[in-house]
């Protein structure tokens, strides 16, 4: 059997990805010189700690953290072609329901575990177990029907439908793949002490300040682009640091290696200075938004989110808030496959709206407060935020502002990252706030799909609690789509149904950027799901 080595993703998909990481970024491997080995590299990240190291189970805020010590079956690279790394390639059936796998050989994970198809299909099976609690693997593999083990190296994938994401998910790190001894025998050990395949091992976990990573010497199974053998580094050391300006200072003051992200009032004083390097790449997927519980009052009327998001100047908002770093985004990104450019920005501020949709869905009295009232009842809304996340603080609090001109209270509840998390999968709240990164539109299916709400049994990402019959059908249709030109056609319907409905309110396209000293070398990105990559750094000093 003949694999395909590569596959690239439509060239329109690859001109967005490329178009929107090009100005500025200098994201390309800056390791001139010879490579020293040794060392530790420290890095402080932020702006929240994983509840789980596995990357099969845990939210955004664990892949960065996951992937020293984990790879996956295919790498993108900055083509937006996708490359074999742990798979040396692939064939699809006709209707696309079969993908057979081809397995790379002599690879090892931490613990000894032969990589092979067995342990492909045992990582396949872990990912959909319920007992697992996937946050996102889960969700995007719910397609999955069963693997067959053709021979050693050889894996069958039968999907119940055609997806026509399915090589691109299988490079992003919420795919990498961990030992099949670890994860049928003892799962429960996953969170605290996942065992991969990576260049890193795990050492140590100390919650609340720190993860520690040793090199594993026996690596030599690198993405396609870097270097063969080991990583350069001894040891990673990265530093769980909420508060942006701590990080910052802890940057300048020589502390720390590098920051991840940099604060946004800081950005232009790094890139203006000549000791310091800068990179970043403008996440795909959706953009950070505010999510409205459309199953509850006051947002399960259509005319009221609407109105919400005509009270505000979103530009401003955005503006503001990053001191001019960021770009005001639709539902997707623009650095999205499949992303709808003619559907740009069409949510607009516009306060006579706004009051004529509130009379219209009857908020016509107003309190001694200016807050519209019916039946005796404020519209309110009630918004809970991160307390250290002091960005997404500014921009509700801007909203809360403007929202108030036409009569809606908004208030703000400061919790702490755990209760936001919990009160997310418990639906406590009426807006929610925050972004999911992908490399696929597909991401319109996870975010608003009813299919995922969650349930008791099920933890979904459609936090709007969304449900719009049509909307479903033309983002299922899209993910079973073998033809490029129909599916694209079907998410930018979806797009313009999501503008028509406003189940949330995007506000701008995130990006994740990284500062360290010139010392640092050979910093580049993970491009399937943007993160930086420690495995080629070294360090000049």
């Amino acid at each position: 059997m003949t694999l395909r080595p590569q596959l690239a993703i439509a060239a329109l998909a690859a001109s967005l990805l490329l178009t929107s990481c090009a100005a500025g970024t200098a994201a390309t491997t800056d390791s001139d010189g010879t490579p020293k080995e040794g060392g530790e590299l420290v890095v402080a990240v932020g702006p929240w700690e994983p509840a789980c190291l596995d990357p099969l189970v845990n939210s955004m805020a664990g892949v960065i953290t996951s992937r020293p010590y984990s790879d996956s079956l295919f790498w993108q690279n900055e083509d937006g072609e996708f490359e074999p790394w742990l798979a040396t390639g692939y064939e699809v059936n006709d209707d696309g329901t079969v993908y057979t796998l081809g397995i790379r050989e002599g690879v090892t994970f931490h613990d000894g575990a032969a990589l092979n198809a067995e342990a492909v299909k045992a990582n396949f099976d872990y990912m959909v177990d319920p007992a697992t609690k996937s946050q996102l693997a889960g969700a995007y593999l719910k397609p999955y029907d069963h693997s067959v083990v053709v021979d050693e190296y050889t894996l069958e994938v039968h999907l119940k439908q055609p997806y026509s994401a399915f090589i691109n998910i299988l490079a992003q790190s919420y795919f990498a793949l961990l030992s099949p001894v670890q994860i049928t025998e003892a799962p429960e050990t996953t969170c605290e002490a996942p065992i991969g395949s990576g260049p890193f091992k795990v050492t140590k976990w100390t919650r609340g300040q720190s993860i520690e990573y040793a090199r594993n010497d026996d690596y030599n199974w690198g993405p396609p682009g870097s270097h063969e053998g080991a990583a350069y580094l001894e040891k990673l050391k990265l530093l769980l640091v909420p508060e942006d300006q701590v990080r910052y200072n802890a940057l300048l003051a020589g502390e720390v290696d590098a920051i991840v992200p940099t604060p946004a009032e800081n950005v232009a004083a790094i890139e203006a200075s000549a000791d310091f390097e800068y990179q970043y790449l403008v996440r795909p997927g959706t953009a950070y938004s505010l999510h409205l519980n459309n199953s509850r009052a006051p947002f399960d009327d259509a005319r009221v989110r609407q109105a919400l998001a005509a009270s505000f100047d979103r530009e401003e908002v955005v503006s503001a808030i990053s001191f001019g770093v960021l770009d005001v985004s639709d539902f997707l990104t623009d650095s999205t496959p499949d992303f709808a450019p003619d559907l740009t920005k069409q949510i607009t501020h516009d306060t006579d709206l706004a009051n004529d949709l509130l009379d219209d869905a009857g908020w016509t009295e107003r309190d001694s407060d200016g807050y519209r009232i019916k039946n005796g009842e404020r519209l309110r809304a009630v918004a809970p935020i991160v307390g250290e996340r002091a960005s997404e603080k500014r921009a509700v609090e801007l909203v809360q502002a403007e929202a108030k001109k036409v009569g809606i209270e908004i208030a703000i509840d400061l919790v702490d990252a755990t209760t936001f998390t919990n009160r997310h999968w418990a639906g406590d709240y009426d807006i929610y706030s925050g972004l999911w990164s992908s490399n696929t539109a597909d991401m319109l299916w996870l975010r608003w799909s009813s299919a995922n709400i969650s349930t008791p049994e099920v933890l979904g990402q459609n936090a709007a609690k969304f449900s719009d019959p049509t909307f479903d059908a033309l983002v299922e249709d899209a993910r079973r789509s073998t033809d490029d030109t129909e599916r694209n056609e079907l998410y930018r319907e979806a797009q313009e149904r999501l503008t028509e409905l406003v189940p949330s309110i995007p506000l701008y396209a995130a990006r994740v950027d990284t500062s360290y000293p010139n010392y640092v070398k050979g910093v580049h990105y993970d491009r399937a799901y943007i993160q930086p990559v420690w495995f080629d750094v070294w360090l000049d000093r």
